[in-house]
């Protein structure tokens, strides 16, 4: 019979620290929200897509028919649109994210 000891206890304790690590995501969740929100006011800035595609212009009909008042901007009829892009990152929305329990069973 051959019998194989693994002290597996440096790894247990890495995964304990690491799933530590996972109980407030918010600097996370921060991150990814400023990217998003940069990302979205840079595509009302260039009007293209993520690849970089121009928007559709407006039919003649919806130019005609756009208030004088308003930015004349595709999807930006009077600058709410794009004022109103924000973002929150928090511990009660950020998480904790936990692996399954399989995962942390190392026995």
């Amino acid at each position: 019979m051959l019998i194989i000891d693994v002290d597996d206890q440096a790894f247990r304790d890495y995964l304990a620290r690491l799933q530590g690590r996972l109980d407030d995501l918010t600097p996370a969740m921060q991150s990814i929200g400023q990217e998003m929100e940069g990302r979205i006011k840079g595509r009302f800035e260039t009007e293209t897509d993520p690849l970089g595609v121009p928007w559709t212009p407006w039919a003649p009909s919806t130019a005609a028919s756009y208030p004088d008042d308003g930015y004349h901007r595709i999807l930006d009829r009077y600058g709410d649109m794009l004022g109103d892009v924000n973002w929150q990152a928090d511990t009660p929305s950020s998480g904790p994210l936990r692996p399954p329990p399989s995962v942390l069973s190392c026995k």
